[in-house]
């Protein structure tokens, strides 16, 4: 009869102990999964995103990467006829011209806004690449004493 009782109560035990064991293999796997799907997270979040300025193109969302604008320049006077007025002035100062995309640095028009100078025609959000970079400033993280010295802490965990 005690034999019988010191069998059960040993094999009692060893059931608990399997099912602890079984309970804190579980618990860490666990933890690794999370783990790994943070690191996920992070990586994914840390990849180049397309730009929403040029959708991911690079060109100029203004001028479509030519660097320049058509823009309409009007007559000084109206009714005037249009060889007088130009031959007075040297220079043609109405009808459609070009102006520099002030979006890709560019500028002017040789007309009112000073010379023209063409634009890189590159979007200026993404510099041309169609992708932007997410920038993360780094976080200090201060852990009290005893979330270092915890065993179970998964700052001692990196440390073995």
């Amino acid at each position: 009869e005690h034999a019988r009782r010191m069998a059960e109560e040993q094999e009692r035990l060893r059931l608990q102990q399997e099912a602890e064991e079984a309970e804190r293999k579980r618990r860490e796997e666990e933890a690794e999964r999370q783990r790994q799907l943070e690191a996920e997270r992070e990586r994914l979040a840390r990849m180049p995103k397309p730009c929403v300025d040029c959708d991911g193109s690079g060109k100029c969302p203004d001028c479509q990467g030519q660097g320049f604008v058509q823009v309409l320049v009007l007559a000084p006077v109206v009714g005037e006829p249009l060889m007088q007025s130009s031959a007075m002035s040297g220079t043609q100062n109405h009808g459609r011209a070009p102006q520099g995309c002030f979006a890709c640095y560019g500028r002017g028009d040789n007309a009112l806004n000073g010379p023209f100078v063409k634009g890189t025609g590159c979007c200026a959000a993404c510099k041309g690449v169609g992708k932007i970079t997410p920038v993360f400033k780094a976080l200090k993280t201060y852990r009290t004493k005893a979330e270092v010295e915890d065993p179970a802490s998964p700052v001692a965990a990196r440390r073995r």
